[in-house]
């Protein structure tokens, strides 16, 4: 059969064909100018190169001519180059070459101060550039750089890592932005007027054509390698050989097609061999393309890079050039972020559990404090109240039990407040261990007994009857586990308390003590949390028991300092056994402290005078109540005022000074030195010793620096008072 002839085809066809050429031919138009900017690029490069440059004159000439062929081939109609300097200490741009096509004069000044623009020196340092027609600048940024100019293009230039400076490029007759393809062949030209501009001013001789592709690619702070159209490296710069770690350009040129395709697989699961000829035919036909790619150095490592493959112009044929920015920090400093992240998320729920537990806590001392005083409040009602003697005394030691727990409770704040400022001291003194342990003992017997409870002491043959630690702080620490301890198990059941001796050197020993309960238990979950701040076994812990949730903490705190360790052995429903250990001095007799020494209660001083200074009615009544006892006058000064006006009216009257350190009208402090300061004898001999509530180390040493002798804490310890009436009144 005959084929049929459509007539319409062939004219489809034309059109179609007509509409390929015309496409065509516009990619063959930007092509061309595209490497008629490459081959002017070449061509300014070379003239420079081949002018010996000290020959000034010829050079600049050179130098003039090579701006004005680029400015033809983008078309603007003047050309700067800016250096980033300074003057006296001051940043600035300075103008170091031009060329204009215009016969006017130039209005713009040589050099500007960094401030004059603000914002641009940091943009220009991060590598950002300024593309846009002087419209869109502003007022000031017109001022400064505006020469009656349409549009600028401003490229900054880095060099090693460190920005050099800028090149300027501004077109009179339109408004314009430049396209990418333009501001990528203007920026490696930048890298060229520069290089001819820090040749010129350094010196340097480049005689060889090649090198104007090797200043760009030596310019640039990443590693490039250049590949030609048969798919095989033939140069590279000095990035390129210490990223490969290759020591030598040969070297990296011999291996570069094996490095580039190791390792064999990319993270994509794609062969590297197949997939990097596939990018690099890519590059070739299209001109770019970037990817991610994982490359394997010298010495077996290997690191993730940016990659960049840009086809350019080399002489009479195209090569691709392979930018490569090790990103393997940049990967890092994420995976540091993302663990940051977590960190900070922890952190955060750590500090929402630490904000849940103060809550609570504050909650039960709500209860703690309140608890005792609602008993005080009460007590003292039902005592006045009271006909009988035997009433009121009952009353009188119910308030007094109460207001026992109310201190124990406040010092357990207070400690946990020392120990959160970093102020909680240890002071080290000689003492006999048996009545530091029946000090604790005297504290909970009354509890053991209440309870029927069974309680056993086993001390060693060989532990020291006398050894030098931490008195107080150690008798803290046996009253808390002793005191939990019978608080924990029920009524009936036993209660041990060990000390065995782990091991001696001399007069250095270490001993170990045990506070063994048959109580309630503890689970392992609870004993990961059993010596944190504000905190308990559990939340009903604290509401069938009560408690501060502190003690174990501190005592924790107490023993470390001690140079010791505290742990718990526990299951649930079977008891719990409390162990520490603590480092001891051991000593051979008992020390004549002052503390023992007030022991003796038959003491008195009969015929001592003492000065008060306290500005409250019931402390001066209190403390005056408590002398009498022992036979001590006592005259009152309601504030510090009164107490100087006093004693320098009759100094030979008193033997003593207790003084307040908060009082109206003149505080303690002064008041204290303003009797040192007095020119009689007594005012530089007789004792003062500070009564206050603050009982930081910070604030002792504040009274100790203002001339007090000693130190007192409120609420009064009796010990303590009569300790401080034996140092000084018998010694006057």
């Amino acid at each position: 059969m005959k084929k049929r002839f459509n007539r319409q085809n062939p004219r489809r066809r034309l059109e179609t064909l007509r509409s390929d050429m015309d496409a065509l031919q516009t990619m063959l138009m930007e092509f061309e100018r595209q490497e008629l900017l490459v081959q002017t690029i070449e061509y300014a490069a070379y003239a420079l190169l081949a002018t010996a440059v000290e020959d000034v004159d010829q050079f600049n000439e050179a130098l003039q001519e090579g701006l004005m062929v680029i400015a033809q081939c983008v078309d603007v109609d003047g050309i700067y180059v800016w250096r980033n300097t300074k003057s006296r200490g001051n940043p600035l741009f300075v103008l170091q070459s031009e060329w204009s096509n215009r016969d006017e004069p130039r209005t713009m000044v040589d050099s500007y101060y960094y401030n004059e623009v603000p914002g641009w020196h940091e943009a220009f340092s991060s590598g950002k550039a300024v593309n846009t027609p002087v419209s869109g600048l502003s007022t000031r940024e017109k001022n400064v750089l505006n020469d009656g100019a349409q549009s600028i293009l401003i490229l900054p230039v880095h060099l090693h890592e460190r920005f050099w400076g800028l090149v300027y490029f501004e077109d009179f007759k339109r408004k314009r932005v430049f396209t990418a393809a333009e501001m990528s062949l203007l920026q490696s030209a930048c890298f060229m007027i520069v290089s001819a501009v820090r040749r010129k001013k350094q010196a340097m001789r480049v005689n060889e054509a090649t090198a104007r592709v090797k200043l760009m690619m030596d310019a640039t702070p990443i590693g490039c390698l250049l590949w030609n159209n048969d798919f095989e490296v033939f140069d590279c710069n000095p990035a390129a050989i210490d990223m490969f770690n290759a020591k030598s350009k040969e070297r990296l040129i011999a291996h570069a097609k094996s490095k580039t395709q190791q390792p064999l697989f990319q993270p994509s699961d794609n062969l590297s061999e197949e997939l990097s000829m596939e990018y690099l035919r890519t590059a070739f036909r299209e001109g770019y393309k970037k990817c991610e790619w994982i490359y394997r150095t010298f010495d077996d490592n290997h690191f993730p890079a940016e990659v960049y493959l840009i086809r350019m112009n080399f002489g009479k044929e195209y090569v691709v050039a392979e930018y490569i920015r090790d990103v393997s920090e940049q990967k890092q400093l994420t995976h540091r972020l993302e663990e940051h992240g977590k960190q900070l998320q922890k952190a955060l729920m750590e500090a929402q559990a630490a904000s849940q537990a103060k809550s609570n806590f504050l909650s039960n001392m709500s209860h703690e404090i309140r608890t005792p005083l609602n008993a005080i409040t009460g007590m003292t009602t039902i005592g006045k109240a009271a006909a009988e003697a035997e009433a009121k005394d009952k009353a009188f030691e119910k308030i007094e039990s109460a207001s026992k727990h109310l201190i124990g409770v406040i010092n357990d704040i207070l400690d946990m407040s020392k120990i959160e400022a970093g102020k909680f001291d240890i002071v080290s003194e000689v003492f006999e261990l048996e009545k530091t342990i029946s000090k604790a003992l005297n504290i909970i017997m009354f509890r053991v007994q209440e309870k029927n409870q069974v309680f056993q002491m086993d001390i060693a043959p060989d532990v020291p009857s006398f050894i030098a630690s931490d008195d107080q702080r150690l008798t803290q620490v046996l009253t808390n586990l002793l005191g939990n301890a019978v608080k924990f198990t029920q009524e009936g059941k036993e209660i041990r308390l060990e000390i065995r001796v782990v091991e001696r050197d001399g007069n250095h020993c270490r001993l170990q003590f045990a506070v063994i309960d048959q109580g309630i238990g503890i689970s392992d979950e609870q004993q990961v949390r059993l010596f944190t701040s504000f905190t308990q076994a559990e939340a009903s812990t604290t509401r069938r028991f009560g408690g501060t949730g502190l003690g174990l903490a501190i005592s924790k705190h107490i023993i470390e300092l001690l140079g010791g360790r505290i742990w718990v052995e526990s299951e649930l429903g079977k008891g719990a056994a409390f162990f520490f250990v603590i480092d001891v001095r051991v000593e051979d007799h008992e020390a004549d402290t002052s503390r023992q020494c007030a022991a003796n209660e038959n003491a008195t001083y009969p015929g001592k005078v003492l000065l008060l200074a306290e500005d409250v009615d019931i402390n001066q009544e209190i403390v005056t109540a408590i002398l009498e006892t022992v036979e001590v006058e006592v005259d009152c000064a309601g504030n510090g005022e009164e107490a100087v006006r006093m004693f320098q009216e009759n100094p030979n009257r008193y033997d003593m000074i207790l003084m307040d350190v908060h009082m109206p009208v003149m505080d303690g402090y002064e008041a204290t030195r303003m009797i040192r300061s007095m020119l009689v004898q007594k005012a530089k001999d007789i004792p003062i010793v500070a009564m206050t509530a603050n009982v930081f180390r910070d604030d002792i040493e504040k009274c100790l620096d203002a001339g007090m002798n000693a130190h007192l804490g409120k609420p009064l310890d009796m010990e303590a008072v009569m300790a401080s009436l034996w140092k000084y009144l018998r010694e006057v």
